[in-house]
């Protein structure tokens, strides 16, 4: 069972660095509603000035978030009476919060211009904190459109603003959206800088406790994405500690998978489980609340706690397809198939597998997934004994060619590009002969006997070059049409070869040509026969190859039930062999064909020794 969620969940906490850049929204509750009264109350008591000028901008601000048009009004007032009075703050606090009123509104554009207006009245009355300000709020909506390069150049405006400003709290505001963007933009470690700075700044000035926690949980994130998980350990738990103690709790399950995706990657499998148990204590009804089902689904499989597994997976199956979580269902369906076929319930297996392929079949991309999931639903088709129409062999086919196999294009690419080149080899030297035969022309242009020499020689020369370029020409073009003919023999060759279907599944010359995703962090893609041997150590795998070996964070067990019996064979209780690289088997061991002596179990030798003597070919 993939862990697939693993990477998603170490983004997901994104999204809360947003909230650095702008203070709690008031909420709409009754004693809201009396302050806003009270305000509004004492408008007539004040004379028409600055200080009413920022009693409107008061008001506004409080009905931002509860009824943004009438908060639009009261922009506008603060707007008209600051011109009035001359007062250039309140112009800037006005503007800002008109664009803050269309923001909530949903009118990105407008709101931006208006930051952008704002950054520009800041210029002129040179109000640093108003550009600081209005250079943080445009990166905010830069970022929400995914133009996270020009969010971070904004930020680092406002970065600059805030230093010269000497605003401390705006330091740490522009350090902490920095690091957002450069998490969105992949550059973790400059992220993990950025807010290292931040955290240091945060213990010298007065800001919000729990957004210690929000800097710590991202920095779990970060340390996810360069493989250093005993560094996203302890941020993990401080952001945890910190969250719980100012009552955070909405934001809780984030650190909570985070840390329970942490442990597992290292090998503490009961607290790994104890905190994603936890997260669903807070888990508020949305994406993380599918990753957590999904998680605990996969961590019970590995364990071949089936129908904690099953309980789990098809939760996460059910909360997909309810919110309309589309790719999620669709790999939930996979997953939950997966765990019927290791209960031997092989019909209700094949069932959510065609549902799986439905649903990754009415998304764009997945490319690699639906290939994946394509050939077990045929492997598992053919064990049922149910027909596999040729179409569909054939659809699997050109996925897998699609995916794995670019050896086709290549080639062709390869013909295509020595056609192109010596036609032009040609066309050049066809043009360097003409103009040596017209500079020696001109040479001798007064001598009629040389002159005719010349145009003979210039004929003769012509001829042979437009003979020699046509007829090799001709030449590449019957070259290229060989080799599109062997391609097209080869490719029927193929087809042929696959007229037996049921037959060839069990081939082992067939299977070694299969390709298989190991479940690492890179999504190594390998092709079964270049497989050596697969060792069980430390709770996880090494597959080794002739030339390399990969690490993959799944048991032997899992491979011992998923990998062809045609193919591979257990001789020991720590390896799983590829038997058509055994090439000598001893009284208590083996060799492979790179030389390596591998440990034969007694009580694996029978069933090793009859596993070789199979033929290694159909018929």
């Amino acid at each position: 069972m993939q862990i697939f969620f693993r990477v998603v969940i170490a983004h997901f906490p994104i999204f809360y660095l947003g909230l650095f850049c702008c203070a709690s929204p008031p909420g709409a509750t009754a004693q809201g509603v009396e302050v806003i009264d009270s305000l509004k109350n004492e408008l007539p008591k004040l004379p028409e000035d600055s200080t009413k000028a920022l009693l409107y901008d008061e008001i506004c601000w409080q009905l931002l978030y509860v009824n943004p048009s009438e908060a639009l009004k009261y922009a506008d007032s603060t707007i008209l009476l600051s011109e009035q009075v001359h007062f250039p703050k309140g112009i800037v606090k006005g503007t800002s919060n008109k664009a803050g009123c269309h923001y909530v509104m949903g009118d990105l554009e407008k709101a931006l211009a208006l930051h952008e207006k704002c950054d520009s009245l800041s210029t002129v009355f040179g109000y640093l904190r108003g550009r600081r300000a209005a250079n943080s709020n445009i990166a905010n909506i830069l970022y929400q459109t995914g133009d996270f390069a020009k969010a971070l150049e904004r930020h680092t405006i406002s970065l600059k603003w805030a230093v010269e400003d000497k605003d401390t709290v705006g330091v740490v505001k522009a350090y902490s959206n920095q690091s957002a963007a450069m998490m969105a933009m992949g550059d973790f470690q400059a992220a993990i800088e950025t807010m290292l700075k931040a955290l240091e700044l945060m213990g010298q000035t007065a800001v919000d406790k729990w957004l210690y926690g929000i800097v710590h949980n991202n920095l779990c994130a970060c340390f996810h994405e360069i493989h250093d998980f005993e560094k996203s350990v302890p941020h993990c738990r401080k952001a945890i500690q910190v969250l719980e103690e100012t009552e955070r709790f909405a934001l809780l399950p984030t650190p909570l998978f985070n840390l329970g995706d942490a442990y597992s990657i290292l090998g503490k499998r009961d607290s790994a489980l104890a905190m994603l148990k936890k997260g669903f204590e807070y888990g508020p009804e949305d994406r993380t609340l599918y990753y957590g089902y999904a998680h605990l689904g996969s961590w019970y499989s590995l364990g071949d706690q089936l129908d904690s597994a099953l309980h789990y997976m098809q939760l996460a199956y059910g909360f997909a397809k309810q919110t309309g979580l589309a790719p999620e269902a669709a790999t939930a369906a996979f997953n939950v198939g997966k765990i019927y076929q290791k209960k031997g319930k092989e019909q209700l297996a094949y069932q959510y597998f065609s549902e799986g392929i439905k649903g990754l079949e009415s998304l764009p991309g997945n490319q690699v997934q639906l290939t994946e999931g394509y050939r077990d639903y045929l492997l598992l088709k053919s064990k049922l004994g149910l027909r596999i129409p040729p179409e569909e062999m054939e659809r699997y086919i050109e996925m897998r060619d699609s995916v794995f196999s670019e050896k086709k294009e290549a080639l062709l690419n390869e013909i295509e590009t020595k056609y192109e080149t010596r036609l032009k080899q040609d066309s050049i030297g066809m043009l360097e002969i003409q103009n040596r035969l017209v500079v020696s022309e001109l040479d001798r242009s007064e001598n009629l006997k040389w002159l005719f020499a010349t145009l003979a020689t210039l004929f003769v020369c012509l001829s042979g070059a437009l003979y020699y370029f046509f007829r090799l020409k001709k030449s590449e073009s019957q070259r290229l049409a060989r080799d599109m003919e062997i391609l097209e023999s080869a490719n029927l060759d193929l087809k042929d070869s696959l007229s037996d279907k049921e037959k060839q599944l069990v081939s082992p010359a067939f299977l070694a040509q299969q390709p298989i995703t190991l479940t690492n962090r890179e999504k190594t893609v390998l092709q079964l026969g270049d497989i050596l041997y697969i060792k069980a150590e430390r709770g996880a795998v090494q597959v080794v190859t002739a030339g390399e070996k990969y690490w993959d964070w799944q048991l032997l067990k899992h491979y011992a039930a998923i990998l062809p019996e045609g193919l591979f064979v257990q001789s020991h209780k720590s390896y799983l062999v590829n038997r058509l690289h055994v090439k000598e088997l001893k009284a208590t061991t083996l060799s492979l064909s790179n030389g390596n002596a591998l440990n034969v179990g007694k009580t694996y030798r029978e069933n090793l020794q009859a596993a070789l003597l199979r033929p290694s070919e159909n018929g």
